[in-house]
């Protein structure tokens, strides 16, 4: 354990690594980002719905939000991943991808481009939203993203607006 940086460790065999959570204050808030990352999220998003089910268990809190995935470039089946979420979820889930494709230009202020229009046909989030690897979101997306954020725990009565 440590709390500040220190020297890289080589691990030369399987390792148990554990953490603790126990300062996380029940009135909190837990916010839970469904990524491409995680192993389970293409062939069992059940799996992936039980591991965040686990965290917010261990957490001890009624007060969380999932948010679901973004990119169809890099997952074809994103809106179907969603979907499972969103059923899993109701009221906790934030689909930010539909937000994204519906109203991310205009919240941001962003005149579309041909590509940005091309790529909503595509059902892909505007290039002008994201960073040059067209999957990592840029300053507007994250700004975007924590607009909504703040609306959605507004609407679940979780802070005042």
């Amino acid at each position: 354990t440590r709390s500040e940086a220190g020297e890289e460790t080589y691990l030369s065999e399987l390792t148990q690594i554990t953490s603790k959570v126990d300062t996380f204050n029940k009135n909190s808030i837990a916010i839970i980002y469904t990524g491409i990352y995680d192993d389970n999220i293409q062939d069992d998003v059940q799996s992936t719905i039980a591991y965040q089910k686990q965290i917010i268990d261990k957490i001890g809190t009624d007060k969380y939000l999932v948010i679901g995935l973004t990119s169809k470039r890099t997952f074809e089946y994103v809106d179907d991943v969603n979907a499972v979420l969103k059923d899993a979820y109701g009221e906790h889930f934030l689909d930010f991808r539909s937000y994204l494709l519906e109203n991310g230009l205009d919240d941001a202020n962003i005149e579309p481009t041909d590509e940005d229009l091309d790529d909503i046909d595509n059902g892909y989030i505007p290039s002008s939203l994201l960073q040059d690897n067209l999957i990592n979101g840029n300053a507007e997306f994250n700004e975007l993203l924590a607009k909504c954020i703040y609306s959605k725990l507004s609407e679940l009565n979780y802070i005042e607006s």
